[in-house]
C-alpha cells in the first residue's frame, strides 16, 4: 500500500480517535491506496500453545514493517493463556485482531485496524473473510498468504505437547481428546498437536474447532474468486506432502512448507520479510525460494532437523498421473515382489520419528525401489516419478540429520510400513480410507497411491 501524505494520516488519526470513542471495529480498516507489489497475508492462529511464539513472531515482523512496496498484514487470534502481556502498555488480550503491520509496531489493540472480537480460526469461513478483505482493501500485484499454526501434514495443524529438546510445530502423545495439554514452565512447545487428533491445521483452543485441507480449499476458492495466490506458505510442521500440493494445486502457484518438524519458533519473519523487501525479482518463484533460503540461514547451523521446500504447484497433475502409473505397477507386482517392495519402504526412515506421523520422503522411496524391485517396467515408472518429483521442487533445504536414509528431497507422501500401524494412527480418522466422506482427502479419494497401500497393507498386517 502507498505511503500516505501528512494530511492523510491527520485523517486516518481521527477516525482512530473515533473508533475508540464509538467502538466500531470496522471503521478502522485503512483506506485503498495504489497498488503495492506483494500483499503478505499472515493466518496467525495463537490460541494454543504456541502463543509466546506468535508475539515473537509479530514482534519480528515489525522490525522490518510494511512500505509502499509490501503490506504484511496479520490476523492474529491470541487465547492470553500461555503468554502474559499484563503491562499498561501492552495489555493482555484474548480476542482476534487484525493489523496492517508498521515498522515498530506493538500488537496491541489499540494499534489493530479491526477488532473482530473472539472469532473461530479453526473455521475455514474465517480464514476466507480474512483474504477476501485483505485482497479488497489492499491490492497488489502478487500475493502470499501464510497458515501459521501447528500442523500434521495431509489433513493440515492442531494444539501441542510437550516433545523432546527442541520446540517442534507439530506432535501427538497418548493424551484422550478431551484432555487438555499440560505444558511445564518452560517446556518447548511443539508445532502439532494432541487436542485436536487428526491430521488439520489451524487448531483454535478457544473454539475447539480446527482446519481440514478441503476446508481451507472451499473457502479459498471462495474469497480469492478466480485468481491464485502466488505463494502458499506453511509455518507449520510436516505440511511438505504430495496430499497437501494436491489439494491447493488450483489454489496457488508455489508453495512452501516443511517435510519435518519445524521448530516453535518457525519462520525468522525479521530476515525473512528483509530479503523479500529487497529483493528484485519480485515473482512467486523468486519468493518461495528465498523463504527456503532464509529458513536454511536460520536453522541449518543450529537445528540439524530441519527442513524446507518450495513446490512448483503447477507440475504436481504430471507428478500425480506418473504416481497412478507407478501404484498400479506396484499393486500388479505385490503377489510375485512383495519383499522387494517391503524392502524398499523399510530402507526409507519416517519423519517426525519420536511421533506416529508416517510420512517418507518420496523421492527416496523411488530411489529405493529403483536399486531393490527386479522389474523393468516398475523402474521406468519409478524414474518417471522421481524426475516430475524433481521438476517440482523448486528450492529444497534439508538439515544434515535429514539427509541420507531420510532423502528430504522435498515432497512426502504417507506410508505405514503395516495395515497394524496404519489402524493405530489415530490421527488418520479414517482419511486414508476410500470411503471417508469427513472432510475427504481429495488425493486418497481420487488417485491410486491409497489402492496401493490397502492391497499391501492385506499382505503386511504386523
Amino acid at each position: 500500500m502507498t505511503a500516505w501524505d501528512s494530511s492523510t494520516r491527520y485523517c486516518a488519526s481521527l477516525v482512530a480517535l473515533l473508533v475508540l470513542i464509538l467502538g466500531t471495529a470496522d471503521a478502522r480498516a485503512e483506506p485503498e491506496g495504489v497498488k503495492a507489489n506483494w500483499t503478505i497475508m499472515v493466518y496467525m492462529n495463537g490460541d494454543n500453545n504456541l502463543e509466546p511464539d506468535a508475539l515473537l513472531n509479530f514482534a519480528q515482523m515489525a522490525e522490518v514493517g510494511s512500505d509502499e512496496h509490501v503490506n504484511v498484514l496479520v490476523q492474529f487470534d491470541r487465547i492470553a493463556k500461555y503468554a502474559s502481556t499484563k503491562t499498561d502498555t501492552d495489555p493482555d488480550w484474548s480476542q482476534t485482531l487484525r493489523f496492517h503491520v508498521k515498522k515498530g509496531m506493538r500488537p496491541i489493540p489499540d494499534l489493530a485496524i479491526e477488532d473482530l472480537g473472539e472469532m473461530n480460526m479453526g473455521d475455514g469461513k474465517v480464514l476466507g473473510d480474512f483474504v477476501a478483505w485483505a485482497i479488497a482493501h489492499f491490492p497488489a500485484d502478487h500475493y502470499m498468504l501464510v497458515i501459521w499454526d501447528h500442523g500434521q501434514g495431509w489433513r493440515l495443524p492442531s494444539n501441542a505437547l510437550p516433545g523432546d529438546s527442541e520446540t517442534n510445530r507439530s506432535v501427538g502423545t497418548s493424551q484422550t481428546d478431551s484432555q487438555e495439554p499440560t505444558i511445564a514452565a518452560g517446556t518447548p512447545v511443539p508445532r502439532s498437536t494432541d487436542g485436536a487428533p487428526y491430521r488439520s491445521a489451524s487448531n483454535d483452543e478457544t473454539d475447539k474447532d480446527l482446519l481440514y485441507n478441503s476446508e481451507i480449499h472451499e473457502y479459498l476458492v471462495s474469497a480469492l474468486g478466480g485468481r491464485q495466490l502466488d505463494v502458499l506458505g506453511f509455518d507449520a510442521c510436516l505440511m511438505s506432502m504430495i496430499e497437501t500440493a494436491y489439494a491447493f494445486r488450483d489454489i496457488a502457484q508455489y508453495m512452501v512448507a516443511s517435510e519435518e518438524l519445524e521448530p516453535g519458533q518457525g519462520w525468522n519473519y525479521r530476515e525473512w520479510l528483509r530479503q523479500v523487501k529487497s529483493s528484485n525479482q519480485q515473482d512467486g518463484e523468486s519468493i518461495a525460494r528465498i523463504t527456503v533460503k532464509a529458513y536454511k540461514e536460520e536453522y541449518g547451523a543450529q537445528n540439524p532437523n530441519t527442513t524446507l521446500s518450495a513446490i512448483n504447484l503447477s507440475h504436481i497433475d504430471s507428478l500425480v498421473s506418473a504416481l497412478d502409473a507407478l501404484s498400479a505397477e506396484l499393486i500388479g507386482l505385490l503377489p510375485t515382489h512383495l519383499n522387494q517392495i517391503r524392502a524398499a519402504r523399510s530402507s526409507v526412515k519416517e519423519y517426525a520419528p519420536r511421533y506416529s506421523f508416517y510420512h517418507i520422503d518420496l523421492i527416496k522411496f523411488t530411489e529405493a525401489v529403483i536399486d531393490t524391485v527386479d522389474n523393468p517396467a516398475l523402474l521406468t515408472a519409478a524414474g518417471e516419478v522421481k524426475q516430475k518429483a524433481g521438476n517440482a521442487v523448486v528450492e529444497n533445504y534439508a538439515g544434515h540429520n535429514r539427509q541420507g536414509s531420510y532423502g528430504s528431497n522435498g515432497l512426502a507422501i504417507y506410508y505405514p510400513k503395516s495395515r497394524s500401524v496404519y489402524l493405530r494412527d489415530r490421527y488418520a480418522q479414517k482419511g486414508y480410507n476410500k470411503d471417508n466422506y469427513y472432510y475427504p482427502v481429495a488425493f486418497v479419494q481420487e488417485h491410486l497411491w491409497a489402492d496401493f497401500l490397502h492391497r499391501y497393507w492385506r499382505l503386511v498386517p504386523y
